[in-house]
């Protein structure tokens, strides 16, 4: 037998009185339905999301399977990225988690008084790049939540949105970073992304009362 079948067999061993049954008879109805019983699991697990949960700031979302996720060492930055040809160009997905809200009550104030402006300083007045707000902040609902959504383009194909929502003491920005053919796809997997976030309640304290306390949740405003 050919050796991906082999391997194919040896994940799959249930199909193994098919294959020596078609390979005898070699009819090309048994093939096909061979090949359908052999692609159809596979397909089916790759197809499935990965369900990430998030201990340390208490959130659990839902990854679709075209995406790959690496974690950094103290777990506070989680970077996603699409399984996809070079050609076709950049997408990226990066959540990470602030402390608070210094700049309002809502997701939108830090978006629109936080985020923005500092993108802004840093990419066009630091960098000198071109800078293009594609959508000032606003605020959408999704499954209970509210965010504070806003998207900018630099050098006019680099585009970048933002999904910010809150609970408890942390802020949580969920960044796209995109560039070429795929990118209205990718913003598409964002916001199946955001739909399915779940965070519970996590609140900040204080090493000095509590020394066993996570030091990740001790962060000062």
């Amino acid at each position: 037998m050919m050796p991906v079948l082999e391997r194919l067999l040896d994940k799959y061993p249930q199909f193994r009185p098919f294959v020596q049954k078609a390979l005898e008879n070699k009819t090309m109805v048994f093939l096909c339905f061979l090949c359908v019983l052999l692609l159809f699991p596979l397909f089916c697990s790759r197809a499935k999301p990965d369900i990430y949960y998030n201990e340390h700031f208490g959130y659990q979302i839902l990854i679709p399977s075209s995406w790959r996720k690496s974690i950094s060492s103290d777990k506070t930055v989680v970077t996603l990225r699409k399984r996809q040809s070079r050609n076709l160009g950049r997408a990226e997905i990066k959540l990470h988690v602030d402390i608070g809200n210094p700049y309002g009550t809502k997701p939108f104030d830090y978006a629109y008084y936080g985020l923005l402006p500092r993108v802004r300083n840093m990419y066009e007045k630091k960098e000198g790049r071109t800078f293009r707000v594609r959508d000032y902040p606003y605020t959408k609902i999704f499954s209970g939540k509210e965010w504070g959504i806003f998207s900018f383009v630099l050098d006019y194909d680099e585009l970048y949105v933002i999904y910010v929502t809150q609970k408890g003491d942390f802020t949580y920005i969920f960044t796209l970073i995109t560039s070429g053919k795929k990118q209205r796809e990718a913003e598409s997997d964002l916001l199946e992304i955001v739909r399915t976030v779940f965070i519970e309640r996590r609140d900040r304290v204080n090493v000095f009362t509590d020394p066993n306390a996570d030091v990740i949740f001790s962060h000062p405003l």
